[in-house]
């Protein structure tokens, strides 16, 4: 799968938790992100129309800041949770962003979003907002479809 003209493979993570598979990306800018997310979501939703059984669905979560490596290249610390624990949020098909993510990228308009939800997420003390990102209104380059 390509992500910003890169291969996303290069920056993976792979992870297991129970029975799910999850895996974490380090991308340099929240905007290449948000349009990486787009196009994997975008991907996955044109496969799923070719077969019969659509039972396969996306979650993405997003928070940006400053994340500790180990030895291994694993990622850790308190923003690679926040951004997990946005994920364990999301729906499939869905793509939600931390208020953080939001301000980086809401003032150039090249996306859309829902409306702000106020969140609990867990572990992580108070409340905490987060935003839906409409990739089905957001053209390829990022801005928004008319």
């Amino acid at each position: 799968m390509q992500c910003a003209s890169t291969s996303v493979s290069a920056v993976a993570w792979p992870l297991t938790w129970g029975s799910t598979q999850a895996r974490r990306f380090a991308i340099s800018s929240a905007r290449s992100a948000i349009t990486c997310a787009i196009n994997a979501q975008r991907a996955i939703d044109q496969k799923l129309e070719t077969m019969t059984r659509r039972a396969l669905r996306v979650r993405i979560g997003m928070h940006t800041g400053e994340a500790l490596a180990d030895p291994d290249g694993d990622l850790f610390g308190r923003h690679v949770i926040v951004a997990a624990r946005i994920a364990n949020l999301a729906n499939g098909g869905e793509v939600l962003i931390s208020s953080l993510v939001h301000a980086i990228v809401s003032a150039t308009g090249d996306f859309t979003f829902g409306s702000p939800r106020l969140v609990e997420l867990k572990g992580i003390p108070g409340g905490h907002t987060v935003y839906d990102v409409n990739w089905q209104q957001t053209g390829q380059d990022g801005a928004q479809s008319t």
